[in-house]
């Protein structure tokens, strides 16, 4: 060691501890917010960031606790307090012109907006403190680099419509909905700063909750900040953004109207803020600037009734890494084959216990009939002249399913759609991805209290030559657990 740096005057450590060191020198100002530009004085080549860290100077627990981070960035940090010495600001912008992000440790109550907005001529991109409440201006900036234009093609490569995406990692993964890339045969993405990327393969997708994962080959993209829906109150203020044209991003305000809002049998957050047309696939924003969910849908007959997919059914197929081309989603991830050793006869009831997040249950399931193939199709075809023929390479398989709730705790209902609940998995273990609504009548859609019981048919496509297809019933989305039926 040929020399030691001591911080602060022989108020704060004394010569006879410092004198203990090697050439101690010791570096003061006349407060805590000089010194610190004394310090970043003393050792100013080290001044060569484009960023640049504030912190409040009310005592150092922030400070701390950002040092690594500062460090990891090479970016120094600015003690602050409500009434910072301006020429520690005329400091800053004089040895740090070239400074492009500003990060803040700490909440409006100990680094203020006035303060921030003193220094409004350096670029403000991030603000990694969770209890920072932002602007919709600073929303929109801090979001637009994370925000995609999606195009999708047919076969032919016509042009089917475009939606938004939402960046999640650094590597080009993005999140949308599961309907806009349904039966497409390609895609391209449009980044905020005019590339446009391929959409390579599908990473992860649930059908049932209208998530998907697409990817694009990238490496330098800005992903989101994330935070879970179940960080959120009713009635928190809210934005979404979107990127309906491919031009610029649209953004809107609102409250969150409900948290857990099930509308055939999918959960979603419902909003006041409009989704505007091409916006499906955007971020839904809390104030803190972090997306906690993906825009989904607005409903035209009512007023303010706009939906979002909670960011948990996103993170759960995030990793999923299927590696699987556009138009070919039939079938998704491998159901492990201990689940599917021992599934049940027709008309054999299975009875299954659920201990979720938000709902507690007990069920007994019947499969009582299938019927596939063409006379499935006469069925569907009797039932309403609008339905549909399968699509090219499968066959319809109609199951009628018996649905008994046995128990749920605190008086609640749960609601029972066939056309999400159920799936239909082959017989090389991976499952199919369902029609739709059809029409035979009645079907398996109800609301039940304890004790009662719905009986109705659902409704999937299969592969002709499969022929000992196996129908589940609560599985996890690691496709585990759950109950098992023969479906032949």
């Amino acid at each position: 060691m040929k020399k030691t740096y001591v911080i602060g005057d022989s108020s704060t450590i004394e010569d006879s501890v410092a004198k203990q060191f090697t050439n101690p020198e010791r570096i003061v100002g006349a407060d805590k917010y000089e010194l610190n530009t004394v310090i970043n004085k003393e050792f100013d080549d080290n001044f060569n960031s484009d960023s640049l860290c504030l912190a409040t100077g009310e005592g150092f627990a922030d400070a701390l606790t950002g040092a690594a981070y500062a460090a990891k960035i090479s970016a120094p940090i600015l003690l602050v307090n409500s009434v910072s010495p301006t020429n520690t600001k005329d400091y800053y912008q004089q040895r740090l012109p070239n400074t492009k992000n500003i990060y803040v440790f700490g909440g409006t109550g100990v680094v203020s907006d006035r303060l921030i907005q003193g220094l409004s001529d350096l670029t403000q991109d991030n603000y990694p403190c969770s209890n920072k409440i932002l602007s919709g201006r600073e929303i929109a900036k801090l979001l637009k680099p994370s925000i995609v234009y999606i195009e999708i093609f047919d076969r032919e490569g016509n042009d089917l419509g475009a939606a938004s995406g939402v960046i999640a990692t650094k590597d080009g993964k993005i999140f949308t909905n599961y309907h806009v890339i349904d039966g497409v045969s390609s895609a391209k993405a449009t980044l905020a700063d005019g590339r446009v990327l391929d959409v390579t393969n599908i990473s992860g997708y649930n059908p049932k909750y209208d998530a998907v994962v697409l990817k694009v080959n990238a490496h330098d993209l800005q992903p989101a900040k994330f935070n879970f829906s179940s960080s959120a109150q009713i009635g928190d203020k809210i934005y979404t953004l979107g990127n309906p044209l491919g031009l610029e991003d649209t953004i809107s305000d609102g409250l969150i109207s409900t948290i857990n809002r099930v509308i055939n049998g999918m959960t979603f957050i419902q909003i006041s803020a409009p989704i505007s047309p091409g916006s499906s696939g955007g971020a839904l924003i809390n104030e803190q600037g972090e997306v906690i969910g993906i825009t989904a849908a607005g409903l035209a007959d009512g007023q303010n009734l706009n939906f979002a997919i909670p960011y948990e059914d996103f993170n759960v197929i995030k990793d999923q890494n299927l590696n699987m081309s556009l138009g070919s989603t039939p079938n998704q991830h491998p159901i492990p084959t201990s689940s599917l050793a021992k599934p049940v006869d027709l008309n054999v009831s299975q009875t299954l216990e659920v201990n979720g997040f938000d709902s507690n249950y007990s069920a007994e399931v019947t499969v009582e009939q299938v019927i596939r193939g063409a006379q499935a199709l006469t069925m569907v075809k009797n039932a309403n002249e609008s339905n549909t023929l399968p699509k090219s390479g499968y066959e319809y398989l109609l199951a009628k399913i018996n649905f008994k709730l046995l128990d749920i705790g605190g008086g609640k209902s749960l609601y029972v759609f066939g056309e999400s609940d159920f799936n239909l998995v082959s017989q090389n273990g991976l499952v199919y991805n369902q029609t739709g609504e059809v029409e035979p009548d009645p079907q398996l859609d109800a609301r039940l209290y304890k004790g009662a019981s719905n009986e109705g048919w659902v409704v999937f496509l299969v592969k002709p030559d499969d022929t000992k297809p196996k129908i589940s019933y609560g599985v996890n989305y690691d496709g585990t657990g759950g109950i098992w039926f023969k479906a032949y």
